[in-house]
């Protein structure tokens, strides 16, 4: 792990967060600025930037940990989707978001993503800080 990477940071439990999962490999918590209600960063401990420089053993048990979490969100009969996203562009620690879908666009929310000057940016700003409670009651649900 990196003393410095936020990721790492909240992994060691130095910075508070709703932890979901919690493994010798890997640490599952809700975004703070989620696309939508129930949005999850699964990371891997390692502390690699690139997703796609993760070892295999790394890259499966974040997939594994991803998959069951979707499945949990899913058991909302109102949610059609949930989706994978590898961006990276925000923190340099590999992680992947679980996102809950309502629409097709809730992935390249216009919250999130810009394009200006012909450059696609991203910036979490214009995403609300979710409420602390929201977070510990869907984190609770997950957990289970």
């Amino acid at each position: 792990m990196s003393a410095t990477c936020i990721f790492c940071k909240i992994a060691k439990r130095e910075i508070p967060s709703h932890v979901v999962h919690d493994d010798e490999d890997s640490f599952a918590f809700m975004d703070i600025r989620p696309i939508r209600p129930g949005h999850v960063l699964v990371i891997p401990k390692l502390h690699i930037d690139h997703f796609s420089d993760l070892p295999d053993a790394a890259t499966t048990k974040v997939l594994m940990v991803a998959q069951r979490l979707a499945k949990k969100l899913r058991a909302d009969p109102k949610l059609p989707r949930v989706g994978l996203l590898v961006g990276g562009f925000a923190v340099p620690h590999a992680h992947l978001h679980v996102v809950p879908m309502h629409d097709g666009h809730d992935l390249t929310s216009q919250n999130y993503a810009k394009v200006a000057d012909g450059k696609v940016t991203y910036d979490i700003a214009n995403i609300s800080p979710a409420a602390p409670e929201s977070l510990a009651e869907i984190a609770k649900r997950l957990r289970s």
